[in-house]
């Protein structure tokens, strides 16, 4: 099995070197963290084959959005220190997994995308980013 490259996006080191050790952890994972702006945004869209993104919830305005938007569709969790919770997307569509546990879920999500069925399916709503209509 190859190993899956994830990146985590942070505005507080501190959320970066946590993330990333635990995720460092499991030898599935090469990890690369980048302090969010727009050269880090950059740098994610000119590298090709990363399957996942770690984004510190909060960590700028509408950075989420700008990263869901100009990537391929890669798995986006979004991480919130302030009520523990997560927010998974996949391109545009929002996901629910049934793990609560990040290296788990990257791994079920990632799964489900490489066409192998988890125990449990993984339901998806809309589309996150809502368009305008002129």
């Amino acid at each position: 099995m190859r190993r899956r490259r994830v990146a985590v996006l942070y505005s507080h080191p501190l959320f970066g070197c946590g993330i990333a050790q635990l995720l460092s952890r499991d030898e599935q994972f090469d990890v690369a963290c980048l302090e969010s702006g727009d050269a880090a945004e950059s740098a994610l869209a000119m590298t090709p084959g990363t399957d996942a993104i770690v984004v510190e919830d909060g960590t700028e305005p509408d950075t989420i959005d700008r990263v869901i938007q100009a990537l391929p569709p890669v798995l986006v969790v979004v991480v919130s220190l302030q009520d523990n919770g997560l927010k998974v997307y996949q391109g545009r569509r929002r996901l629910h997994p049934h793990s609560e546990d990040l290296p788990d879920l990257i791994h079920e999500v990632l799964a489900v995308s490489a066409g192998h069925a988890p125990a449990t399916p993984v339901a998806t709503t809309e589309s996150v980013v809502q368009r305008a209509v002129g």
